[in-house]
């Protein structure tokens, strides 16, 4: 009897060890992220939209310089833009999260699952929220500024989540129906960003 529960209890044991051996690593586990390769990819390009690796854009032995990301899951931003264009009317911020973005899904070869953005947008930047594209009745008179909506929804598109400071909605009288879809309110943005880093978010100011 005692020779066949050992018997058993072997068998048993032999087929958790396959198993583990077998299965394939959980999404939900950090260093299976951290085994990935990287550089992943690279995100920058030629004139005609090919991919430039690290070597051809800054010379041999690149790579052995760089240091990739050691938290490449479960990553939490928060980022505020509080203007509105530069001198060169560029957006001002937004070149900044495009680069974010590069970093994580082709660099570090990261999914969209694997982090969290949060833009909180106020102050002087608050024409990034408003849709150009509504009628004259209801469309805000600063909207017009906004030429950066498909932008905007390209952002969004690519899971970044945008809030809007209620105070700076008050301040412009900007009402709900003016907004770009999709867009959130936080009742203020200081304390939103305050709240999103207690939350384990990671303030970034571009």
């Amino acid at each position: 009897m005692l020779k066949r529960v050992i018997l058993v209890l072997s068998a048993l044991l032999l087929s958790v060890i396959m198993m583990e051996q077998t299965s394939p690593a959980s999404d939900n586990d950090e260093h299976h992220h951290y085994k990935k390769p990287c550089p992943a990819g690279t995100p920058y390009v030629d004139a005609n939209g090919y991919p430039v690796s690290f070597e051809e854009k800054f010379g041999e032995g690149t790579l052995q310089l760089m240091h990739c990301l050691q938290k490449r899951h479960k990553v939490k931003l928060v980022m505020q833009v509080n203007a509105f264009v530069d001198s060169k009317g560029r957006p001002y911020g937004f070149s900044n999260l495009q680069n974010i973005l590069n970093d994580y899904l082709k660099t570090n070869g990261m999914r969209a699952e694997d982090f969290e953005i949060s833009l909180i947008i106020h102050g002087a930047g608050f024409p990034f929220v408003l849709d150009p594209d509504l009628p004259p009745d209801i469309v805000h008179p600063a909207a017009a500024q906004n030429t950066f909506k498909n932008m905007m929804l390209n952002f969004m598109g690519q899971g970044v989540k945008v809030y809007f400071c209620m105070n700076t909605a008050a301040a412009n009288n900007i009402k709900t129906n003016q907004l770009i879809s999709g867009i959130e309110y936080v009742t203020a943005a200081l304390t939103a960003i305050a709240d999103f880093q207690s939350q384990g978010y990671k303030y970034i100011q571009p």
